[in-house]
């Protein structure tokens, strides 16, 4: 094997669910709670930063006093102004009222300060509020904020008295400057230093103190150190074991006795021990099958056999099989099987594997058939649970070998042969009178046959015994051994002999069959076999249960031959020894043979247990050895089973049946056996509990052992010693060395032992002394050896250093040798350099100034500061007292939240917000859109204009004609309309006016008061009933009064042609339109009468208040047609008001169709129609300078640069700028949702399509827009489109899965390119996540499901369209993730903690090192990494409380402590220290400024930094030793691999924990927690600006798991991984 190591470059590839062997260098198993950094490397995720808490914030589903919330809600955030805010919605009924409101919250998302919303406009009844106002509100929450900052400032300004406090507190002590200077040169290239301040110590351990280049004279100060000893008492110090014992069960009783009183010792035996035996405890019951036995603990790798008796089907004993296991059954075992032996599974009779073994009959009283019998005539079948060989199997007498002949074996520490071996013989009713398949008959008295069914029967009893044959036909059993060099071998002494020599490896030939012991011969047995032993050498007691069923039989090995070369034959006899010819009438079987150890191996083990396992060796087999042909059961509930059975093959048993067979199950339930592995233990130890006292006085101490029920007892003894205290009463100082005298005491032989640490005394230490000490002894200390000068012994520096010349003082500070090589290597070898610390001594050292300063100014501010936080505290208490009361009785007159498509109130998480021009509209996706009932008037005929165009000399003439109105209400120009003339009026209907012109009538009004005279003349109440009024060169005429909205034809005559005409409500051209009309007059101009397109409307417009002076004629919209859109179905409004409050109603400016009618100027198709479809509204999007709506199959496009208006501004000319109304057309319904805005145009994403809205030239209008489909991915209708700034990410969900597409190239002329980004996680994002939000700037896209604390990210790097890198990886979140979304480099969420408190928590995810609370000596910074942290929060101290020393810092929480999470508290700056919860106990507690935490210790004036921890866990995958060609990784997956060692290379970093798990051996972790010099140490925890961690693994790779975690506050950074060991390609090459 080669040593080889190989570099994993980083680890920002992220999570990859391909095999490890696919995935590439940097992808990982998994990622929780890290953070790609492409410039720095993996790093532990940036903390939650509490941004604000969100007072009452809603629950969905739960109760806020009589309020009943609803089950969705509808979290946002929106920014006005470049002001950021988040908001909620919720629906509510009140308890007991009928109807649901709407419920809209907003707040500050930086300060949590909630905004006023008002809807004063969307319930359009101010008795909407029963009590309260809105103004109240406002300015209650504008006192709120002014209270809050107030708070805020007022934090500030006393935690600057904190650190005044520290600075007066620091006064009391002394005070330490590090004034270590070394100053560096360069000379020609060469680099030169010099020591200007430090300590230098020599090669002897002697240190000067150096200033200013110079060596200052002085002196340390030197005290003489004393002490005090006491005799304690003669105790017993030790037990000590003579011997271990051995065999004991449980721990014996250690009993000390002597003068003393109370020592105990407790006995400690070993952890493994010796089998001593196997008890059975339950014997089960029911036991058919032989169960199996194995084995847990130390006994794992041993076989067993279990022995059932078959009378009682109970387990007699366990076996342990401390040997070779040898199944008998197994024909690689055996070298050769002789005549009439079979092999069988267990159960099966007859030599052929036929029928008769499978009659199974039900014990004691049924036969086969389910009949009832007598007892005697009952056939219990033994089944020996698993495969044997049977003796005397055959049909026919055989006169070959009757044994089984194994291989070559070695009985090296070999002692005895077991054998497992059953026989027996029992009546077979069910074969009376039958040929007997597999026996010889007997006749005896009592009428019954006999036959040997040998063991499979079971027999109750011998009926051979006292048969014909008596005990010469008992059936023997004969083992047998054959060893080379004892006995001779195929009577030729080589072994050779035995296997031919022809094929050394092949079967025995004759002359091996022939060494078989046939014959007894006098003293000694002929041919080469040893006679081992007999079963059933004696005759067995007739009525005894044994030998038949499966028993153990052992016999001796003689020493001789324990030896290798050994052969070993088992058979049957009726002749002792000899094996003669087959006699079918005795039967054996045999399953199993062990070689037992000489020596057992069951010993130094650990304790195990049995384990009793059913065998349904035969009852599972015997359905698929006969086709069943019916099943039922007799008796009915019976515990047994009959099934009839067609046998496979006819037999000379059952002949060719032509009826079924039927075979009889065992159902009884088995009661299973129970054992105990008795184990014997040695005496490990015997440890002292108690010393007891007073011993050894005039008796001696002695120790006894008993119980414990061992084979033999542990002896031990007793050893007793003087013990000595010693009390340093004054440690001393200037001392090098010291020795201490004893004197005194009684007694003699004790010893002190000093040691000395930076000059004073640290320890002394007593040894020795006999038994006479009877007082305590005297212990003198040499005195110290420091004096004055300019060099001293380091061991004895650590006091103060005082320069005679100055009185300055001085002490040594660290050890600064290892950073400065260039000065070291020009002084004497092991000199080092210290730093020089100058000690300025404390000014107010009795703390008197302190005190005055406390209980004064700091008190003050401090109480100033309560004060504030009471202010607003009351402040929040008045806000929150003075939200108004509704009344719920009262509803809006269009409820804009509900759901016209399912009915009842709309899922709120369904709503779309969007924010542009500092309004944010608020969308429901299921509210029809509709106009109003409002319809433009129909054009009448109770009006008309007369104008002329020429005077001329003649007569002007005008006929009135009087209508009936139409029954139907139509007007005389619409369609089906029926004319009927008033002939009661004028004559036959009609009145005629006629003026003539003459210079008296030569204005148009003079014109006009003739006609009126000549009207009235005509009809006298004419003037009463018309208005006929002068317009510019015409007259307008309108019924009234009593013929108010009476219809009439006019009909004109002048001297010339159009010299006088008649207008009413629609004409052929524009031309025929009088220059002035009255104000309002509205004029259809048809243009072409058969074609509606070129109709258009125009109104006349007067240029002052007189509505009939001069004006202009403008574009008007048709008659009887709705032309206001109804506000309320529209997106509503969240706007802001000049007070900084809220308000949300209808949107105001949508406007109206101001031209035209459906033809000339159509229905928008985001509108419903009367008559046609409904419509909603699916998403709002701004694009190209115009507001766009999506419905099922349309987009709906304002007028460029007037987002409100969906309407042309002329219905005859056209522009470019017009709204674009443009369908999506599909083979199905598009099932347009939302949109995404690309550089070739807008994309458009259905269910099943993606469709793109462009055009071909640079101007969007109504001409050029058209839509392509361009995909057709199926995507997610719940998320829409993500941007990853040049393409765009969309969603599609499976059953289990989520998946995201990025689209590339996204243009008209082709299919855009995609990339599923989800490709190596098909299964990491679930298929539930309900809210996926992105930012291009960040590059980062976050997946979510509210109401969880999971966060799938997809983080990536693109430099020119070129993706540099990309990972997914997984956050656990602090609370249940409500809403998500990004502000500029910070990623925000709303979360709701398990304390059911909703907070803002941002991260800072472009985390950057001139960012940070904690500064390293680099000049770097850094942030702890903590959840919903907040940094300096109001800290107070207490020293005393009720007469009591308390010395604890309150520690004030922004929030409720979360419940669920782990607290950190750090104090940095002027000192440090964390406290983790994981480590100490907090005291919390709550009081008026809020809930607290109290930590040890004074902490004023240092810097706080509080939050909860979580745990950053990367899993490493498998290693493998990857290649790299043509820019493809490929793993060596057949190598093999063992790790010796990972080296990660760590870029800023805490401590980090490095979990190995080896399969099958518990987790062990590696901890690496170093600071090497020049390294920024926070107390006592750790972190390294850079560093390499060595992590041992020494396995291998294929079963090594390699998990890299962090739990602490601290920053982790990965930046690669090395991996080392050796490696083999485990393949041979030819070469």
């Amino acid at each position: 094997m080669t040593t080889i190591t190989q570099k994993i470059p980083n680890l920002l590839g992220g999570i990859s669910q391909q095999p490890d062997a696919k995935k590439y260098p940097g992808e990982v198993r998994d990622m929780v709670n890290a953070f790609p950094e492409y410039a720095l490397g993996l790093m532990k995720r940036p903390g939650a930063k509490l941004e604000s808490s969100l007072r009452g914030a809603a629950t969905p589903g739960g109760t806020e006093g009589t309020r009943e919330w609803g089950a969705t809600e509808k979290w946002f955030d929106i920014n006005i102004d470049g002001v950021p805010y988040v908001g909620q919605i919720n629906d509510y009924a009140n308890t007991g009222v009928t109807g649901h409101h709407i419920n809209l919250k907003l707040w500050y998302k930086e300060s949590g300060l909630p905004r006023a919303v008002s809807y004063d406009d969307y319930y359009s009844n101010p008795a909407y509020i029963s009590s309260g106002s809105w103004a109240t509100y406002v300015a209650n929450i504008n006192s709120e904020a002014s209270a809050l900052s107030s708070k805020i400032s007022g934090l500030t300004t006393f935690q600057n008295e904190q650190k005044t406090y520290y600075t007066n507190y620091q006064a009391t002590n002394d005070q330490f400057n590090n004034i270590f200077d070394i100053s560096t040169t360069y000379n020609l290239g060469e680099v030169y230093q010099f020591i200007n301040n430090a300590i230098l110590e020599d090669s002897n351990g002697n240190i000067s103190y150096i200033r200013d280049g110079g060596t200052m004279s002085g002196s340390l100060p030197s005290i003489q150190a004393t002490a005090s000893i006491t005799l304690s008492d003669n105790l017993i110090t030790e037990i000590n074991l003579t011997s271990a014992g051995a065999g004991y069960e449980t721990p014996p009783a250690a009993t000390i006795s002597g003068s003393g009183s109370a020592a105990t010792a407790e006995v400690v035996l070993n952890e493994t021990g010796d089998l001593k035996s196997i008890n059975v405890t339950n014997a089960g019951g029911n036991y058919f099958d032989i169960p199996i036995v194995s084995f847990t603990g130390g006994l794992k790798d041993y076989k067993a056999t279990a022995v059932v008796n078959w009378f009682t089907q109970e387990v007699v004993k366990v076996l342990v099989e401390d040997g070779d296991f040898i199944d008998l059954a197994d024909p690689n075992n055996r070298r050769e099987t002789g005549c009439n032996i079979g092999q069988h599974p267990s159960g099966y009779g007859g030599h052929d594997g036929s029928f008769e073994g499978q009659r199974l009959f039900q014990k004691n009283g049924f036969d086969e058939y389910g009949n009832p019998t007598l007892v005697t005539n009952d056939v219990e079948f033994y089944n020996t649970g698993r495969d044997q060989m049977v003796f005397s199997d055959g049909s026919g007498l055989c006169t070959g070998i009757q044994g089984i002949y194994l291989h070559k074996k070695d009985l090296t520490g070999k002692s005895k042969i077991r054998i497992m071996a059953a026989t027996g013989n029992k009546n077979w009713p069910s074969a009376e009178g039958a040929s007997a398949h597999n026996g010889v008959s007997h006749s005896y008295g009592d009428g019954t046959k006999h036959y040997s069914v040998g063991t499979y029967n079971g027999g109750q009893y011998n009926d051979y015994k006292d048969g014909p044959y008596g005990n010469s036909r008992y059936p023997k059993l004969d083992v047998y051994i054959a060893k080379a060099g004892v006995t001779a071998f195929g009577h030729g002494g080589q072994e050779s002999g035995w296997t031919g020599s022809t094929d050394p490896n092949g079967p025995p030939d004759s002359n091996y069959l022939s060494a078989h012991p046939d014959l007894y011969s006098g003293s000694g047995y002929r041919g080469d076999w040893q006679h081992i032993g007999q079963i059933f050498s004696n005759d067995p007691d007739k009525n005894s249960d044994e030998p038949y069923y499966l028993s153990e039989y052992e016999f001796d090995i003689p020493a001789e031959l324990r030896g290798p070369d050994c052969y070993i034959a088992v058979g049957t006899s009726t002749q002792t020894p000899g094996i003669l010819a087959a006699d079918t009438s005795k039967k054996f079987t045999v399953t199993t043979l062990t070689l037992l150890n000489e020596t057992p191996t069951t010993t130094d083990i650990t304790d195990s247990e049995v384990v009793f396992t059913e065998n349904t060796a035969l009852s599972s087999r015997v359905p698929d050895q006969f086709p069943l042909y019916q099943q039922n059961y007799y008796p009915p509930g019976g515990p047994w089973t009959v099934l009839d059975f067609f046998p496979t093959t006819p037999s000379s048993f059952f002949g060719t049946l032509t009826t079924p067979n039927r075979i009889t199950y065992f159902n009884e339930g088995i009661t299973t056996a129970v054992a105990d592995v008795i184990m014997g233990y040695s005496v490990n130890k015997i440890n002292l509990t108690n010393p007891g006292s007073n011993y050894n006085n005039n008796l001696a101490t002695t120790i006894s052992i008993a119980a414990g029920n061992s084979t033999s007892q542990a002896t031990a003894t007793v050893t007793l010693k003087p013990t000595f205290a010693v009390e340093t009463t004054n440690v001393g100082l200037g001392y090098v060395t010291a020795t201490g005298t004893i004197t005194g005491g009684g007694g003699t032989g004790a010893t002190a032992s000093i040691d000395i640490s930076q000059g004073k005394i640290q320890n002394i230490t007593v040894t020795g002394g006999d038994s006479n000490y009877i007082s305590d002894p005297t212990l003198t200390i040499s005195p110290p050896s420091l004096a004055g000068g300019t060099t001293f012994p380091i061991s004895a520096s650590t006091g103060e250093f005082t320069e005679t010349s100055t009185n300055r003082v001085f002490r040594i500070g660290v050890d600064k040798t290892d950073a400065y090589p260039i000065l070291m290597n020009r002084l004497d070898p092991d000199s080092k350099i210290w730093e020089l610390i100058e000690v300025t001594k404390a000014t107010d050292a009795d703390g008197s100034a302190l005190a005055t300063y406390e209980a004064g100014t700091y008190a003050t501010e401090q109480t100033t500061y309560e004060g504030l936080i009471t202010a607003r505290n009351n402040a929040i208490t008045t806000t929150d007292g003075s939200y108004p009361t509704f009344d719920t009785s009262i509803a809006p007159a269009n409820d804009y939240f509900a759901d016209d498509l399912n009915g009842g109130t709309v899922d709120l998480t369904k709503l779309k917000i969007v924010t542009f021009q500092d309004t944010t509209f608020i969308l429901n996706p299921t509210k029809k859109v509709s106009y109003t009932t409002y319809k433009t008037p129909v054009s009448t005929f109770e009006d008309g204009f007369l104008f002329f165009n020429v005077l001329t000399s003649g007569d002007y003439k005008v006929n009135l004609t009087k209508l009936q109105n139409d029954p139907s209400g139509l007007q005389p120009h619409e369609l089906n309309y029926i004319r009927t003339v008033d002939s009661s009026f004028g004559t036959n209907g009609t009145i005629v006016a006629t003026a003539t012109y003459s210079t008296s009538t030569a204005t148009v009004e003079a014109m006009r008061a003739a006609l009126e005279s000549s009207f009235q003349s005509a009809y006298g109440s004419f003037t009463s009933n018309f208005d006929f009024i002068k317009s510019g060169n015409g007259i307008y005429i309108k019924s009234k009064a009593g013929f108010a909205g009476v219809q009439f034809e006019l009909e004109v005559e002048s001297p010339q042609s159009g010299a006088f005409e008649a207008v009413r409500h629609e004409i052929g051209s524009a031309s025929q339109l009088p220059t002035q009309i009255k104000d309002g007059y509205k004029v259809k101009i048809v243009n072409t009468t058969d074609v509606n397109a070129d109709d258009m409307y125009l109104e006349f417009r007067t240029e002052t208040d007189n509505e009939y002076s001069a004006g202009t004629w403008v574009e008007a919209p048709g008659f009887n047609i709705p032309i206001k859109i109804d506000k309320t179905t529209m997106p509503h409004a969240l706007t802001i008001n000049p007070n900084g409050s809220f308000s949300f109603a209808p949107w105001p400016h949508w406007e109206d169709r101001l031209v035209g009618d459906e033809v000339t100027n159509p229905t928008p198709h985001f509108i419903s129609t009367t008559g046609g479809i409904n419509r909603y509204i699916k998403d709002i999007f701004v694009y190209r300078n115009r507001l766009g709506f999506l419905t099922e199959d349309y987009v709906s496009l304002s007028k460029a640069g007037e987002f409100f208006n969906f309407f042309a501004k002329s219905a005859v000319a056209s522009g470019n700028d017009d709204p674009i109304d443009i369908s999506v057309s599909d083979n199905d319904s598009p099932s347009l949702n939302y949109v995404s805005k690309e550089t070739a145009g807008l994309l458009l994403y259905g269910k099943t399509g993606q469709y793109l809205l462009a055009t071909d030239s640079d101007i969007l209008s109504p001409t050029t827009a058209k839509i392509n489909k361009v995909a057709g991915y199926e995507a997610d209708m719940d998320n829409p489109a993500i941007s990853l700034g040049s393409t765009t990410a969309f969603i599609s969900k499976t059953a289990s899965t989520t998946k995201m597409f990025e689209l590339l190239k996204v243009n008209a002329l082709e299919p855009p390119q995609s990339i599923e980004q989800t490709r190596t996680v098909p299964e990491l994002v679930p298929t539930d996540v309900d809210s996926i939000v992105g930012s291009p700037d960040v590059g980062l896209v976050s997946f979510g499901k509210v109401g969880t604390k999971d966060l799938y990210h997809f983080n990536y790097l693109r430099a020119a369209d070129q993706e540099i890198g990309s990972a997914w990886y997984r956050w656990k979140l602090p609370g249940n993730l409500e809403h998500q979304f990004f502000d500029g480099n910070s990623y925000h969420t709303i979360l709701r903690t398990d304390n059911n408190e909703h907070v803002v928590v941002s991260f800072d995810v472009a985390q950057s090192s001139t960012d940070g609370v904690l500064s390293l000596e680099s000049g770097k910074k850094t942030d702890l990494h903590l959840d919903v942290f907040q940094n300096n929060p109001f800290t107070t101290y207490t020293e005393v409380a009720g007469g009591s020393y308390v010395n604890k810092t309150k520690v004030y929480l922004p929030t409720a402590k979360v419940t669920g999470l782990k607290l950190v508290v750090v104090m940095y700056s002027n000192r440090s220290q964390v406290f983790d919860e994981d480590n100490v106990t907090y005291t919390t507690g709550s009081d008026s400024y809020g809930d607290y935490v109290e930590v040890s210790g004074d902490w004023r004036g240092s810097d706080v930094f509080i939050g909860y921890k979580f745990d950053m866990s990367v899993e490493l995958p498998r290693m493998y030793y990857k290649k790299s060609e043509n820019q493809q990784v490929s793993s060596d997956i057949d190598a093999d691999l063992i790790l010796h060692r990972l080296r990660v290379k760590t870029g800023l970093t805490g401590p980090v924990d490095y979990k190995i798990k080896i399969i099958g051996i518990p987790v062990r972790t590696s901890t690496v927690s170093v600071t090497p010099p020049e390294q920024y140490l926070l107390n006592s925890t750790n972190m390294t600006e850079s560093a390499v961690h060595d992590v041992p693994v020494y396995q291998r790779n294929n079963n090594t798991t390699i998990t890299i975690q962090s739990n602490t506050a601290f920053p982790t950074t990965i930046e690669s991984i090395n991996w080392e060991g050796r490696y083999s390609t485990n393949y041979y090459r030819r070469s």
